[in-house]
């Protein structure tokens, strides 16, 4: 579905507003995280598929949909550390394929290496430190603290869909 879903995403890009994306990605965090249990999450490779259509479609325009995939998955309720190895292949898989496609829509990648350096360790210091938080949390306490990231982050949408802060 990723696959499928950069070549979307990246061929309508600029065409829709942001806000109306933010706005439907937060309210659909919302019911991810507070609703009642999707019944296609939890089935086979025809769901997983056509989430990763979607998300893929959608980091298009947003760069980031890691709370999209972690409300979905959070349904399927795996253990922590299930869960953040499933939720760090998804997303690594989509940023891989979203490089590929920038690269083919003329991004220059070559101007933002230093920056690119920086996250990349950025983001294995954050993964040493967040296996050990991770190794130390009983599953209870990790849902919980899951379902206040995830509500955080929906408001956050919605504040910026509604024009309250933006990001430059």
């Amino acid at each position: 579905g990723s696959v499928v879903g950069v070549s979307i995403g990246g061929s309508i890009v600029v065409t829709l507003p942001t806000e109306i994306l933010r706005t439907g990605l937060g309210l659909f965090i919302f019911y991810t995280v507070w609703g009642p249990k999707l019944k296609f999450v939890a089935n086979g490779y025809l769901s997983v598929s056509l989430i990763g259509l979607i998300a893929s479609i959608l980091t298009m325009f947003f760069g980031a949909t890691g709370v999209f995939i972690a409300g979905l998955l959070q349904q399927r309720g795996y253990a922590p550390r299930a869960f953040v190895g499933t939720h760090s292949v998804c997303m690594g898989t989509q940023h891989i394929l979203k490089i590929i496609v920038f690269g083919f829509l003329g991004f220059a990648f070559a101007e933002w290496l230093g920056l690119i350096g920086m996250m990349l360790i950025a983001c294995l210091v954050g993964t040493v430190l967040g296996s050990q938080v991770l190794n130390q949390l009983p599953k209870a306490i990790f849902a919980k603290i899951l379902k206040v990231i995830l509500t955080l982050l929906a408001l956050n949408l919605l504040a910026m869909a509604a024009g309250l802060y933006t990001l430059t």
